[in-house]
């Protein structure tokens, strides 16, 4: 029988040391794919109407980079069966 992972909250801590605990040492020459949420709202024109995804995540991204990483953003667009607004 598979055992559930179990959870503190609904979101606990992912495995491993963490972001902080990478150096420069281990990020460079290094390929990194990050998982990002940038499935953002966008207004009837086609804008973005709330940047606050894209800029939360902009420290991760300056720090891989400085780090001496190529980084690979990884999202996605939309939900699954939600309406498509053509302009």
């Amino acid at each position: 029988m598979v055992q559930p992972h179990p959870r503190s909250s609904d979101h606990p801590e992912p495995p491993g040391p963490g972001l902080r605990a990478l150096t420069s040492e281990m990020l460079r020459g290094s390929t990194v794919l990050l998982r990002v949420d940038h499935n953002v709202p966008l207004t009837l024109s086609g804008t973005v109407a709330d940047d606050t995804r894209l800029l939360r995540t902009l420290p991760t991204i300056e720090q891989l980079l400085e780090g001496g990483a190529r980084v690979i953003l990884l999202s996605h667009w939309g939900y699954p069966g939600a309406a498509t607004i053509h302009g």
